[in-house]
């Protein structure tokens, strides 16, 4: 049986029309600019406690852009690499998106990688992608005003 003309556009239509009112956290992926280099992720969002504590686990490699994780306030974060095999590279970020601290996180090491001040976003990437990017300490991450507004839980 054949479609009548025009379905598929409609359809099409909706679902972007329906994506676009999805909450941050509800979005699979959101854009991330890194520092003066222009570059700009898709990132995943972390903002529950249950997406925190799974984070990049269990995944076969990592994500294209990264995994953004938002913390209700800032506090001191760790991160360790359970069940996740491959290497990463971890930013931590103040309450305005500036890096702080930036930790290469080896595979499968169960050491801690902790904040060295109250984080309210870390962000994980590919190990190596800062450093390609010419992302460096102290440089500010720009969150669309959507994650700056995201209350986590």
């Amino acid at each position: 049986m054949r479609r009548p003309r025009g379905v598929g556009i409609w359809l099409l239509a909706a679902l972007l029309v329906a994506g676009s009112a999805c909450k941050p956290e509800d979005a699979h992926t959101w854009a991330l600019g890194l520092g003066q280099s222009g570059v700009v992720l898709e990132v995943e969002i972390a903002a529950t406690p249950e997406a925190r504590a799974t984070g990049l686990s269990g995944r076969e490699a990592p994500p294209e852009g990264g995994m953004l994780f938002i913390f209700p306030q800032p506090q001191e974060a760790s991160f360790w690499m359970r069940d996740v095999p491959f290497d990463l590279d971890i930013a931590f970020m103040d309450e305005t998106g500036r890096i702080f601290q930036i930790e290469r996180m080896k595979a499968q090491v169960l050491t801690a990688h902790t904040s060295s001040s109250p984080a309210r976003y870390a962000l994980e990437v590919a190990a190596g992608a800062f450093a390609e990017a010419g992302v460096k300490v102290g440089d500010p991450v720009n969150l669309p005003r959507e994650i700056k507004e995201l209350q986590a839980r």
